[in-house]
């Protein structure tokens, strides 16, 4: 199986640009609006002053090679062979917050590294997909009363 180019582009932007762009981005991907994307990403790189990877760079330029302007914008993004460290970072749970939610964690809350954990249940319907399909489940409906009008 092979995957999409820009699908992995897409991938390797998480946690370099904010989630709110990148879920925009990927609403796009599913729509089949291709340029689109590798527009918005070269905007994105150049407003954000972020370099991307030869690879980044190259499935950008083959997408807007034959498109106005194309070319020259994704020129203008610069290129490296390795990404800065990330900026975005869990934040530690304050011991207080531990005690008064009762919350599950992974690591101390006393040092102060505490981390939720989400655990999930054969009743959290939400996270049920259907088997071999990859996708998720919609919720069931909620058990109505039996009403009767009178």
């Amino acid at each position: 199986m092979t995957t999409d180019p820009l699908h992995a582009l897409l991938l390797g932007l998480a946690g370099r640009i904010p989630d709110s762009l990148l879920t925009d981005l990927r609403y796009s991907l599913a729509l089949g609006d291709r340029l689109e994307i590798a527009y918005a990403v070269v905007a994105i790189a150049r407003r954000r002053t972020m370099a991307l990877l030869p690879a980044e760079h190259a499935v950008l330029s083959e997408l807007l090679a034959h498109q106005p302007g194309g070319p020259s914008l994704v020129d203008e993004v610069p290129v490296t062979a390795t990404l800065p460290p990330s900026t975005f970072r869990f934040t530690p749970i304050s011991p207080a917050a531990v005690r008064e939610t009762g919350m599950a964690t992974t690591g101390d809350a006393e040092s102060g590294s505490a981390k939720p954990r989400r655990e999930t249940t054969a009743t959290d319907h939400r996270s049920a997909t259907r088997p071999g399909s990859g996708r998720r489940c919609p919720s069931p409906p909620r058990q109505l009363a039996d009403h009767r009008v009178s």
